[in-house]
């Protein structure tokens, strides 16, 4: 039960790194005003006209998410800390997956997001274990 609760825990920490980073990444990188994010046609259309460093925010957020969940999931775990950590690693990389198929991203940023999820999980739960235990 630990370990589940260590998993969840993660995954929860990790969300709330992402959402703080995105709202940050918000503040720096504004909408246009009046956009209509129920319209699909009008995100498609601000999509392909969005910034690199908002993505580039988007990235950070997931790997500072992906590392503090890992981090998180591994410290708790009574046993298996590394695949508790990578298991916040791949509930992260799938909510990445679904972000990315809802809205059209450019492949590049496909390549990264993909990559970065597990490592950055695995590399939280290395440091966990390394001056926690």
């Amino acid at each position: 039960m630990r370990n589940f609760l260590s998993v969840a825990g993660g995954v929860i920490a990790g969300a709330v790194i992402v959402t703080l980073v995105q709202w940050l990444g918000h503040r720096m990188y504004a909408p246009p005003s009046g956009m209509d994010f129920s319209d699909p046609e009008a995100v498609r259309a601000m999509m392909k006209e969005i910034p690199r460093g908002a993505l580039v925010m988007v990235l950070v957020a997931w790997a500072l998410g992906a590392f503090v969940g890992g981090w998180v999931a591994a410290h708790f775990a009574k046993s298996f800390p590394l695949r508790a950590a990578l298991t916040v690693g791949g509930v992260l990389l799938l909510f990445g997956v679904m972000t990315m198929v809802s809205l059209p991203h450019p492949l590049w940023f496909w390549v990264v997001g993909i990559i970065l999820f597990l490592p950055l999980a695995h590399l939280g739960g290395k440091i966990a274990i390394h001056w926690t235990r």
